[in-house]
C-alpha cells in the first residue's frame, strides 16, 4: 500500500512538471527597464557585473533576443528590485574620462552615486564630490589599530542647511560609508527640509520562504565491522523504502544569492526482515529478525548553487540529520551451529534492535528542472551516513552503521 502511494505521488509530481514546463519557460527572470538616449524604452532582463566599472550591458528581451548596449547609447536603466543606474562621467570635466554606468542610490537636492565601491555626491550645478575616509596611524602604546579620518562627514556637513544640520548633528556623526546608512541620512535631511526626494535602494527581502514537499525512494544498508579475517553478512530483505518529506526552503538571500537552506521533516515506514550470517573456525550463526519501523527525521541542509542558468540550476548540499525511530521486533529466530560436529542450538529471542534516536549527516546533489517566479520542480540524489544506528548480538553485541542513498522528486512554492 505504501509503495503504491509513493508511485502515485511520483507520477503526480511528474504531471505537475509537465504542466509547468510551458508556463515556466515563458517567464522572464526579471522585468528591468532600459531607457535609451533616443527616448525609447525596452523591457527584459539586464545582465551586467556591478562590482567594478562597466560601460556595457546585455538585455535579454521578452522575445528571447540578447542585445548588447553601451553607455553611449543608454541614458539609464531601472532594475526590477528598484536599483537604478545612469550613464555618467564621474568628473567635473569629460577630458580623459570614461563614460560608465554609475549606480544612482538617491535623488534629491543632491544625488548620491556609487561606482566601483566609491560613493559620490553630485550637486545641482553638476559638481561631483567624492566621499572618502583615510586611516590615521595610531601612536597609542595600548591600542595599535588605526583611526579613521572621516572626510566624508565634513563634505556632507558643508552641503546641509544650517537649521537641518543642527537638528541632525547626532545622526551626521554616525554616518558610515554604506548604501543604506547614507540613504537613510539623506532621506531624514530631505524630510527636515520638506524637499522631494527618491531612493533607489534594493527593495528585495533578505530571503524568500518556500514551502517544499518531496517524495521518493531510499536504498538502505547496515554495516558492521568484521571480526578478524571472518566477514559478517548483514542484509535487509527489502532495502528500498518509500520516503516522504515536507518543510521549508529559504533561498534568494540578498547578500548570498547562490546559497539556500532546507529545513525538512522526512517520514518513512517499513515492515522488513534483517538477515545475518557469520562463521568462524568454531561456530556458524544464521538468523532472521522481522521488524516494523516508523521513522521521523529532521533534516537541515545548507546548499550552494554551483551552476545557474535561465532554465536549470545545479546545487550541492550538506547538513546534519536527527532521526527518531519507532522500532518493534515481531518475530526473531537464529541458530548457533558448531562447525566441527554440526551440533545446533536454536533461539527465538530478538537479536537486532535500533536506538530511539540517532544523528547522522547527509550529502546531496540536486537540480531545479523547472523554475518560475512562484514554484520549482526539483530532483535530488543524496548519500546519508549514521553511526551506531543499529545493534546486533550475533556473534556478540556490536553496533551497526547505517548508510542510505535516496532519490527524491520535489515541488516547492512561495506565496505571491
Amino acid at each position: 500500500m505504501i509503495k503504491n502511494y509513493a508511485l502515485f505521488s511520483l507520477l503526480f509530481l511528474l504531471g505537475l512538471l509537465i504542466c509547468n514546463v510551458a508556463q515556466g519557460q515563458k517567464e522572464i527572470p526579471s522585468k528591468d527597464i532600459l531607457y535609451l538616449k533616443d527616448g525609447t524604452q525596452k523591457i527584459g532582463n539586464i545582465i551586467f557585473k556591478n562590482k567594478e566599472k562597466f560601460d556595457e550591458i546585455l538585455l535579454l528581451s521578452e522575445d528571447r533576443v540578447m542585445t548588447k548596449y553601451s553607455s553611449v547609447e543608454v541614458d539609464s536603466f531601472l532594475l526590477e528590485n528598484n536599483e537604478k543606474y545612469i550613464s555618467k562621467y564621474l568628473s567635473n570635466t569629460t577630458i580623459s574620462q570614461e563614460l560608465n554606468f554609475v549606480q544612482l542610490l538617491f535623488k534629491g537636492e543632491f544625488d548620491l552615486l556609487k561606482s566601483d565601491g566609491i560613493f559620490y555626491l553630485e550637486k545641482q550645478d553638476g559638481q561631483i564630490l567624492e566621499l572618502s575616509q583615510t586611516d590615521i596611524a595610531n601612536t597609542s602604546l595600548t591600542n595599535k589599530s588605526n583611526v579613521k579620518n572621516k572626510k566624508y562627514i565634513g563634505i556632507i556637513s558643508v552641503l546641509l542647511s544650517d537649521e537641518c544640520r543642527n537638528a541632525l548633528q547626532k545622526d551626521l556623526q554616525k554616518i558610515q560609508l554604506k548604501d543604506d546608512n547614507l540613504v537613510e541620512f539623506l532621506t531624514k535631511y530631505h524630510l527636515c527640509k520638506e524637499t522631494n526626494s527618491q531612493s533607489f535602494t534594493d527593495n528585495r527581502p533578505n530571503f524568500l520562504l518556500n514551502f517544499y514537499g518531496q517524495v521518493g525512494m531510499s536504498y538502505n544498508n547496515f554495516h558492521i565491522e568484521q571480526f578478524g579475517i571472518f566477514p559478517i553478512s548483514f542484509e535487509i530483505e527489502k532495502p528500498i523504502v518509500p520516503v516522504f518529506s515536507g518543510g521549508i526552503r529559504l533561498d534568494s538571500f540578498r547578500k548570498y544569492p547562490r546559497l539556500s537552506m532546507d529545513l525538512m521533516l522526512a517520514f518513512s515506514t517499513q515492515k522488513n526482515i534483517v538477515r545475518t550470517f557469520y562463521e568462524n573456525n568454531v561456530y556458524a550463526y544464521t538468523g532472521a529478525n522481522n521488524y516494523n519501523l516508523n521513522s521521523i527525521e529532521f533534516q537541515w541542509y545548507v546548499n550552494y548553487t554551483f551552476y545557474k542558468s535561465e532554465k536549470i540550476d545545479f546545487y550541492g548540499g550538506v547538513g546534519p540529520k536527527s532521526k527518531f525511530n519507532f522500532f518493534e521486533s515481531t518475530v526473531s529466530t537464529w541458530e548457533q551451529r558448531r562447525t566441527t560436529n554440526n551440533a545446533t542450538e536454536y533461539f527465538e529471542n530478538q537479536f537486532f534492535d535500533m536506538p530511539k534516536t540517532n544523528i547522522g549527516i547527509g550529502l546531496k546533489l540536486g537540480a531545479i528542472l523547472v523554475k518560475s517566479s512562484k514554484s520549482r520542480i526539483t530532483v535530488e540524489a543524496s548519500f546519508n551516513f549514521a553511526s551506531n544506528a543499529g545493534q546486533t548480538i550475533i556473534p556478540h553485541t556490536s553496533m551497526l552503521n547505517h548508510t542510505s542513498q535516496t532519490f527524491l522528486i520535489g515541488y516547492s512554492f512561495r506565496k505571491p
